[in-house]
């Protein structure tokens, strides 16, 4: 079934609306640090399947594998535990080499520890951030696994994670990002900072600024309000040596068009 709603969300129409953030310093360091909590993650989970791949690859039953559904076979035939990923040696996961296996893998994370006393969740990291973090994981997998071009497996750097998602569910008939709260009313988004509810949750928040030349194109992509959103991404990029950090939704539903008409206007080219 998670197949298949894979497959059908894939299938759906979207397109992706980027807005700027106005983010204080005190906001950008938090977001900065949470890019590095994350990439650390990425690089744990990394080097946590590269050893069990290692051990994959001198087994004889690996080596005759040829083709890819001969590979798909062996990972769905042999699933594996990591001892200690949880912080407990009893709760033991089984995991499989798929992109099912490794999010199932990913989203346990938010109970490991960082210090005695604190786990990744305490801090906002939420299943659903975890989610979408697996993806990046499983798509250099796929490479590796499943192509020819790709021998490698590569760790990110120190500030190489620009990307933070989360990922829409339905809760109680609506639609939320856990982690994250996302108000088209007033055009902010509140990124949670700890793993309290109500109020003993912190927040910081960050207004989304309009493009005035493009007003009538965002209020247009943004007429399906947050029922109409799947993905919610904060992007930083590094603009003339200064962190510069950009909203990007996922919104379902056809491209708005801007106006423009085929043949006629200015054109540039790079």
């Amino acid at each position: 079934v998670t197949q298949k709603c894979r497959l059908f969300e894939m299938m759906e129409e979207v397109f992706v609306l980027e807005l700027p953030l106005q983010v204080e310093k005190y906001q950008a360091d938090i977001l900065n640090k949470r890019y590095e909590q994350l990439r650390q993650l990425y690089n744990y989970v990394q080097g946590k399947l590269l050893r069990q791949y290692r051990y994959f690859e001198q087994m004889a039953e690996f080596q005759v594998c040829k083709s890819i559904k001969e590979k798909r076979d062996f990972f769905k035939n042999h699933p594996f535990h990591i001892n200690g990923i949880l912080g407990s040696k009893k709760e033991l996961l089984n995991i499989t080499f798929d992109e099912y296996g490794i999010q199932g893998f990913v989203s346990k994370l938010g109970k490991k520890r960082v210090t005695s006393n604190t786990a990744y969740a305490d801090l906002g990291i939420t299943s659903t951030i975890l989610d979408r973090l697996s993806l990046a994981v499983w798509s250099s997998w796929e490479k590796m696994l499943y192509s020819f071009k790709t021998k490698r497996l590569a760790f990110k750097k120190y500030g190489e994670l620009d990307s933070l998602s989360n990922r829409r569910i339905v809760a109680r008939g609506k639609v939320c990002f856990p982690g994250m709260e996302l108000h088209l009313e007033t055009m902010e988004l509140a990124i949670k900072l700890n793993g309290k509810v109500g109020k003993n949750a912190k927040f910081i928040t960050l207004p989304i600024l309009h493009n005035p030349k493009h007003a009538d194109y965002e209020m247009w992509a943004l007429n399906g309000g947050i029922d109409s959103v799947k993905v919610i991404t904060v992007v930083r990029r590094l603009v003339r040596g200064q962190y510069k950090y950009y909203l990007q939704l996922t919104i379902e539903g056809e491209k708005p068009q801007k106006g423009r008409m085929l043949g006629k206007g200015n054109v540039g080219i790079d």
